[in-house]
């Protein structure tokens, strides 16, 4: 394994920028955090040797290692971590390297006693395009929630969520959705989830909205129409909206905006506030208590279409790029702490900051 590096330089509030430094070869999918502990998946198919690992990246400690292996012939696919609890899905396709029936697998695993095991499995038989989506998951502390496919004649396109205390095993709910699943997050028992229509044939979901389901209001009530991506934590909820994607059933990004809202009203409250152009793309948001960081590319600026990180404020209500983030593609936030991944060139990084 190559070594790691850690690079402190300057931040506008005085806290170092941790960076450690992966292979150039290494492919981001993507990351989740918990302070500076940060988790990802890399892009690749089922039969890619190189895609089938977690890493968890140490920034304090500047260091980075391989966390856990994926079952012989799986890939694995969206880490999460919260404290000791990581979480992510195992999946393989029946024709690869994506395409027929995808058998999954949800897997956790506890960081401080190296337990690891098998929380679900299943075999979605759905298509969406060429191949079944795997299953959708999101963490809060030690409860989990994740989606199986559950079609009914009504609901042709339905999921059932299940949400799952780690610790004990225990079911804590379930809550049946009317459409495809596309955006999932799960913040104090309240899960929030985009859904909408599917293009079979091209493999795109269209015509989207915003759900949220809470334990004090279980049935699910709509947000926000032509939803997509979704964060959901410390009881802010972001998600991006892209209206001509949405309505125009592209299955492109076009004009894509963040917005965030919190209960218990669920008022949308903008984070970009006008309308992005052509040029503009705004993606992949991360919420936290009172924030929402984004990545922000605009062929017309200094940065030439180069993606940069932004940290919305809810005490001000304004956006601000993040200095040093030039490159990042994504990024998260938790437990006091920002972080991101990307990287100019050749260079693969994970920074954070302590925010």
């Amino acid at each position: 394994m190559p070594s790691a590096s850690a690079t402190p330089s300057a931040f506008a509030s005085g806290s170092p920028v941790r960076v450690v430094s992966l292979p150039d070869s290494y492919r981001e999918h993507r990351m989740s955090s918990d302070g500076p502990f940060v988790v990802l998946d890399e892009i690749g198919s089922a039969d890619d040797a190189l895609a089938s690992s977690i890493v968890l990246v140490d920034l304090l400690g500047g260091k980075w290692r391989t966390l856990a292996t994926a079952a012989s012939g799986y890939h694995p696919w969206t880490p999460l971590i919260r404290g000791d609890q990581v979480a992510w899905v195992e999946w393989q396709y029946e024709q690869p390297p994506a395409s027929g029936a995808c058998r999954w697998r949800i897997v956790a695993m506890n960081t401080a006693t190296g337990r690891k095991w098998i929380v679900a499995s299943g075999v979605n038989t759905r298509l969406e395009g060429l191949g079944a989506p795997p299953p959708p998951i999101a963490l809060d502390g030690a409860d989990l929630a994740y989606a199986v496919q559950d079609t009914t004649a009504s609901r042709p396109w339905g999921w059932r969520v299940k949400a799952v205390d780690l610790d004990s095993g225990q079911m804590l709910r379930e809550i049946a959705t009317d459409e495809e699943v596309y955006g999932f997050g799960l913040s104090g028992g309240s899960v929030a989830y985009s859904e909408g229509l599917v293009d079979s044939e091209r493999g795109f979901v269209y015509r989207t909205r915003l759900m949220v389901s809470t334990t004090a209001d279980p049935a699910p009530r709509q947000v926000a129409a032509d939803a997509f991506e979704v964060s959901f934590r410390d009881g802010q909820l972001a998600w991006v909206a892209d209206v001509e994607s949405s309505q125009k059933q592209s299955g492109l990004q076009r004009t894509s905006r963040v917005w965030t809202a919190t209960g218990p009203s669920w008022t949308p409250l903008a984070v970009t506030p006008q309308m992005p152009t052509a040029t503009t793309e705004e993606s992949w948001p991360a919420a936290a208590a009172g924030s929402v960081s984004f990545d922000e590319s605009d062929v017309t600026d200094a940065s030439r279409g180069v993606p940069t990180l932004w940290l919305w404020s809810a005490r001000t209500g304004q956006a601000e790029a993040v200095p040093g983030s030039l490159g990042a593609i994504l990024s998260s936030q938790g437990a006091g702490w920002l972080t991101w991944a990307g990287g100019l060139g050749d260079s693969v990084t994970v920074s954070g900051v302590a925010n």
